[in-house]
């Protein structure tokens, strides 16, 4: 079974989520250490009201990621076990480790709140987690694909391999869905609703090891590393022509980390 939702931010004020005729709606709490959504309540209240399943993220900074945790909790206490914990990372042009960072922050939340959050990443990314715990203790909430200017609800069958997780519990196809007036980003869930809750922790929710799963294609997903190789063979153009070819096919912020790689094999 699959869910049809949507994730905003203050970018969206005056949306009403229910306009959007959705299952679900993951809403932006927070973001480094000080940084609260001010719509956040209110995309909420909307979904309690219309009987829409929620879920809240965390948008990383740069501080440490026990801080950034702390703040997090701090200011989501009021919706534990009631929505779906996200934390929300696209800060790869930092110099740090990323999944050390990660690691760090999902702990540290667990800790506190007893939930395992999710972690939404672009899918270019995703094999830099393959030995992390992170794999087995957290769904993904992935993002990109061929469809990512896509303005219309399309086919939920992912177009990639899940791996190094078992499975995709979230996957955000486009960022640019027609819906109740606004361009919005637009997931599928592959779960039903007892499986959302019991990502939620809420008690008596049950859901097997893995979340309903279409069928993936045979072939393996592309690395960065071997988008990089094919940068340099001429294969994805130059410019922004490559970043939007690049962040169109594996999701927005894959041409900044296959640059990196390309800059360090031509130096």
């Amino acid at each position: 079974m699959t869910l049809r939702g949507i994730d905003i931010s203050n970018w969206d004020a005056g949306l009403k989520p229910h306009n959007a005729k959705i299952d679900f709606c993951l809403c932006k709490a927070t973001e480094g250490i000080s940084f609260t959504d001010p719509y956040l309540n209110g995309f909420i209240n909307d979904c309690k009201a219309h009987g829409i399943l929620y879920g809240f993220y965390h948008f990383a900074g740069k501080n440490t990621p026990e801080r950034e945790a702390n703040y997090f909790w701090s200011k989501t206490k009021h919706l534990h076990r009631k929505g779906i914990p996200v934390l929300d990372y696209e800060t790869w042009d930092y110099n740090r480790n990323h999944v050390a960072w990660c690691e760090r922050f999902i702990k540290h939340f667990h800790d506190l709140s007893g939930i395992w959050p999710i972690l939404y990443i672009s899918a270019g990314y995703r094999q830099e987690f393959k030995d992390s715990f992170i794999c087995k203790k957290c769904g993904l909430w992935a993002a990109g694909g061929n469809s990512y200017d896509s303005t219309k609800w399309i086919s939920a069958e992912l177009p990639f391999d899940p791996a190094p997780w078992d499975c995709v519990s979230i996957w955000q196809f486009t960022e640019c869905l027609d819906a109740a007036g606004y361009d919005l980003d637009a997931n599928y869930a592959y779960m039903d609703k007892k499986g959302w809750l019991a990502y939620a922790g809420i008690q008596n929710a049950t859901q097997d090891k893995k979340p309903v799963q279409t069928k993936t294609p045979e072939k393996a997903p592309k690395t960065c590393e071997e988008l990089a190789k094919e940068v340099i063979a001429g294969k994805w153009g130059n410019g922004w022509n490559r970043q939007n070819a690049l962040d169109s096919a594996y999701g927005t912020g894959t041409y900044e980390h296959v640059q990196e790689i390309v800059n360090r094999m031509v130096e």
